[in-house]
């Protein structure tokens, strides 16, 4: 053999060396993070599962409506319904829970039920409402609670 062939059957024999280690490595590379991807991704499912057993934490908005009008529990529920599916959308009002717990329209006050989650976007959503059934009116957030019995404190003491 010339020595042009050796040398060139040499060095293609050293690129295929080093292409098998440089793939080798890779692979090797892309099973580790395989196997790390699982893990993060057993550790989420662990948590999402925990998160899906445990109750979701409610908090309970204590509100007074502002105008001379009296304002109904229908109508109140109705526009509050529809202010909060404007700012967080259909599925943002389904997952925030939103419940009118309590209103007095002689007091005009009320509370709200809430998940914990989506409690700085309804009180932001309740200063958006300024019409109630043809009326000018204003909704002001008065406390916010952990529990139902404390917040109907906040009511009745305010």
């Amino acid at each position: 053999m010339q020595p042009v062939c050796v040398l060139a059957l040499t060095m293609s024999l050293i690129a295929l060396v080093v292409a098998s280690i440089g793939a080798y490595a890779s692979l090797k590379e892309r099973t580790a993070s395989r196997i790390l991807f699982n893990i993060l991704n057993y550790k989420n499912i662990n948590k999402l599962l925990k998160e899906l057993k445990q109750k979701p934490k409610k908090r309970y908005i204590v509100f007074e409506v502002l105008g001379d009008c009296q304002v109904d529990e229908q109508a109140l529920w109705r526009v509050l319904r529809e202010t909060i599916r404007e700012v967080l959308g259909s599925p943002g009002l389904i997952k925030s829970g939103v419940a009118l717990v309590y209103y007095n329209p002689h007091l005009k006050r009320g509370i709200l039920r809430v998940r914990n989650n989506y409690k700085n976007q309804v009180l932001g959503s309740l200063g958006l409402i300024r019409r109630i059934s043809n009326c000018e009116v204003l909704v002001l957030p008065i406390s916010t609670s952990g529990t139902l019995k404390s917040a109907k404190k906040i009511l009745n003491n305010k």
